[in-house]
């Protein structure tokens, strides 16, 4: 009888135990306990209206709806309401560099499904500059900046369905964070032409929380998307007027081998590279202890006593007499630009130019131009400045090479040739310049075989300011296959390596946003036809084409049209940063 009353009490515990565990089971842990704060400062803001259902799950055009409030609007201000028209919409999302993702949404009809965490996440970083993170890197980054915590990440990548409550909180702690970020507490110092203000969000709507007086000094902290986030007073937030701005570069070498290149400035955030001894990198002096490198969009950070800043060949000259140097023509890239006292934003503004104007340049500093204007003498930034005559609204020639052909079909797989892939590129990359003042100057237009002494010359003879050659890899092996970019980087060639290299990262990062490929990086490589070329030149490997899933992107048409489009903008990129004026209608 003892025995069958315990028989008895187990099975009723077990009963009880089971069941607690199976409501447990089904109960969403109570881990977004600021959920009414993050939902009331949305609304605060009007980024997420009050009257909109908040319920189930959230889809991918809802968030793109919400993604607009990092863009300024038409006069240059904070929005203070979302855009429901298509075509402006598109405009937006043009703006945030997010083509790619939006129109793998449309094409796949996915635009009104379900948005998953981690691509949520990863395009709120990459609106903050970060290049293509892996989960784990990217979890890393969330708990070091406590946008989350472990438990919450946990709960969140091990449910499929991300109820729009939920990304409404983490956009909001996203967008918060960077006003307590204990990291914020260096950028680029900037003198207001006019009176501005900080809010507490990238809406117009948000509550102001300084004001900056003109004249008065403030500091540039970052970006998120194209909205700026400054700091004045010791109070950081989100300015309200659009400016034109840029931080200071230097360069530095690397003065040991394996140093760690992290995603944030502490040896708590990841790795993202290893870098060896005597590597040049530009960045800026971010604290006392890291150095921010700028090469890779800033997200990228170096311990100082990794890293010895280069002296900048025109420091020599600083100090001789102005006769020394080569006195030449430059010529205004913005709208208006400030002639000022000295080499600094801050200094006294002692005149003002206008576009398309020709000044003499005296010398040349990192940033600055020492110039003469009329019978002005001062500085101006050298980042709105340029010595090409021939960049102002003319006709910019560029020569894109469709590698292999002929008799040479390059490397193969199946029925894929390399030889075709390259030429449909390099056509849609032409026809991607249609209506526009770039020239494209093909070296090949259907199958045929060339020697690459021939490409060469092909450039030379219509005088290309660039040089784009197209090509696919093989071989991938373990490594999965990816996409890369090369220029050549020894001197006694091809002199334009600066130039070639700014031009190859320029491309390599819109290939990484349209692909969803491996980044196999930006490197020196002894090929003929950007070595013997006497303009900047990179040669591009867009995927492996024995790799299973390049295959995929490099047997497709829509998929080449999106990589022609990839190099145009990254083309672009680099003729505008070079002062190129890139005029395009449609």
């Amino acid at each position: 009888m003892r025995s069958l009353k315990i028989l008895i009490i187990f099975l009723i515990s077990s009963v009880l135990f089971i069941s607690n565990s199976v409501n447990a089971a089904i109960k969403q842990p109570n881990i977004f306990t600021d959920e009414k704060e993050q939902l009331s400062y949305l609304q605060k803001g009007k980024i997420l209206p009050k009257y909109i259902n908040i319920e189930g799950t959230i889809t991918n055009i809802e968030f793109i709806s919400w993604l607009q409030y990092f863009t300024y609007d038409e006069k240059k201000n904070l929005r203070s309401k979302s855009i429901s028209d298509d075509q402006k919409t598109k405009l937006v999302i043009k703006e945030l560099k997010l083509e790619a993702i939006y129109q793998k949404w449309e094409k796949s009809g996915s635009l009104k499904k379900q948005l998953s965490y981690f691509e949520m996440m990863s395009i709120l970083y990459q609106l903050n500059g970060y290049e293509k993170l892996s989960e784990t890197q990217l979890n890393q980054l969330i708990e070091l900046e406590n946008v989350m915590t472990k438990e919450e990440i946990s709960y969140v990548t091990n449910n499929t369905n991300l109820k729009k409550k939920t990304a409404a909180v983490l956009f909001a702690r996203f967008i918060k964070q960077f006003q307590k970020n204990q990291y914020n507490t260096s950028g680029q110092s900037i003198t207001s032409d006019s009176t501005l203000f900080l809010t507490e969000g990238p809406s117009s709507n948000f509550q102001h929380i300084i004001e900056i007086p003109k004249k008065k000094s403030y500091m540039v902290i970052t970006k998120i998307g194209n909205v700026i986030l400054a700091k004045f007073n010791g109070k950081i937030g989100f300015l309200s007027k659009s400016i034109t701005y840029s931080f200071e570069k230097n360069v530095y070498k690397t003065n040991a081998n394996k140093v760690n290149m992290r995603l944030g400035p502490s040896t708590s955030h990841p790795i993202i590279k290893v870098v060896n001894q005597n590597e040049q990198l530009e960045g800026r002096q971010f604290n006392s202890e890291w150095v921010q490198i700028t090469s890779y969009n800033g997200k990228a950070f170096i311990s100082s006593k990794y890293v010895k800043k280069v002296d900048s060949p025109q420091k020599n000259n600083e100090n001789k007499d102005d006769t020394e140097n080569l006195v030449k023509k430059v010529y205004v890239l913005a709208d208006k630009l400030n002639i000022r006292a000295d080499q600094s934003v801050s200094s006294s503004i002692i005149g003002t130019v206008l576009k398309g104007e020709e000044l003499e340049l005296i010398t040349k500093y990192t940033n600055w131009s020492k110039i003469k204007y009329k019978k002005l003498v001062g500085f101006v930034s050298n980042d709105y400045i340029s010595t090409k005559s021939n960049s102002l609204d003319k006709t910019i020639v560029i020569a894109i090479d469709a590698g292999h052909g002929g008799k040479d079909p390059g490397t193969h797989f199946k029925e894929l040739n390399e030889k075709n892939i390259t030429l449909d590129t390099a056509l849609k990359i032409r026809e991607s310049f249609e209506f526009s003042n770039v020239q494209v100057v093909l070296t090949r237009e259907s199958d045929v075989f060339l020697d690459l002494g021939e490409r060469v010359k092909i450039a030379k003879q219509n005088k290309a300011s660039l040089f784009v050659s197209i090509h696919v890899n093989s071989g991938s092996g373990a490594n999965g296959g990816g996409s890369e970019t090369y220029y050549y980087g020894n001197t006694g060639k091809n002199p334009f390596i600066a130039e070639s290299q700014l031009l190859a990262a320029s491309i390599q990062k819109e290939m990484l946003q349209a692909w969803d490929l491996s980044d196999r990086g930006v490197h020196h490589g002894n090929f003929q036809v950007i070595r013997d070329n006497s303009m900047p030149a990179v040669l591009t490997e867009l995927g492996f084409i024995d790799s299973k899933k390049d295959q995929a992107y490099l047997s497709s048409n829509e998929q080449l049209t999106l990589i022609a489009e990839a190099i145009h903008d990254g083309i672009v990129n680099y003729l505008q940063k070079e002062g190129y004026i890139f005029k395009q209608s449609t």
